[in-house]
């Protein structure tokens, strides 16, 4: 449900990062328009996983975020498509100069199809601050530039141990139509860390459509409604024998 953190690796481990990948997303007032005009509450409603009826369930894979404070208005619904179909991905509004950018996945700004081919830039791009059950407490603002390492452009979908540790992503936002930006809407934003270590205590929070475990599929806190976070010491991922990951991939206990 969350997004794995990237700690420092010796350079003969990874290829040599490059220069940074930048795209224009909706950057005219028209193009603005045409964005928030696509996303109905129909669509969005659409990318929701029906639930099973139960109630929330507290364990140590996942819980609903029920601690309030100002997190919660940090961490958002980040919503696009992905070769022409509807997806969403979770965002958080970091500190910025501009206080109009978010750091996501790489595969939620620039992806390939199944088969690792067909390089696309993701489209009509959405983040909303503080989503939940198809509300936007802080307002809607549509992606303006999308940000990759030039690295994650390669990525072929077969070689996770090469191109996994360059799959993050920033989008900077333009402002909502009130002519806030994200930082000053939300109020607050999070830092960003780059070279720390992995293996710390550490929550992870993500709006994740789907369990591992069947017997919570379905629940409030896994049908992308609502923030569900993990808390814990952070563990490195190796992979599977099949698709081995690169070190110094960290991700929920």
């Amino acid at each position: 449900m969350s997004l794995l953190t990237a700690a420092p690796a010796h350079a003969a481990e990874r290829p040599a990062a490059g220069p940074v990948a930048v795209h224009q997303q909706a950057v005219t007032a028209a193009q603005q328009r045409s964005v928030l005009q696509y996303w109905t509450p129909e669509r969005i409603a659409a990318l929701t996983t029906p639930t099973s009826g139960n109630p929330p369930t507290s364990g140590p894979d996942g819980a609903p975020w029920t601690n309030g404070g100002a997190l919660p208005g940090t961490v958002g619904r980040l919503f696009f498509t992905d070769h022409g179909e509807d997806s969403s991905c979770t965002a958080t509004v970091i500190r910025s100069a501009n206080r109009s950018t978010v750091v996501t996945a790489g595969h939620c700004v620039n992806n390939t199809d199944l088969l690792g081919d067909n390089n696309q830039w993701a489209t009509k791009e959405m983040f909303v601050p503080g989503y939940h059950d198809g509300h936007a407490p802080y307002g809607k603002f549509v992606g303006r530039m999308g940000v990759v390492g030039s690295t994650w452009l390669a990525n072929d979908q077969q070689h996770a141990q090469t191109y996994d540790a360059y799959d993050q992503a920033f989008v900077v936002l333009n402002p909502d139509e009130r002519g806030q930006r994200a930082q000053d809407a939300v109020g607050t934003a999070q830092r960003i860390g780059f070279d720390r270590p992995g293996d710390v205590p550490s929550d992870s929070l993500g709006y994740p459509r789907a369990s591992a475990d069947p017997a919570r599929e379905g629940l409030p806190e896994y049908t992308g409604e609502r923030l569900a976070y993990c808390s814990g010491t952070a563990r490195e991922y190796p992979g599977t024998v099949e698709f081995p990951e690169p070190p110094g991939l960290f991700g929920p206990p």
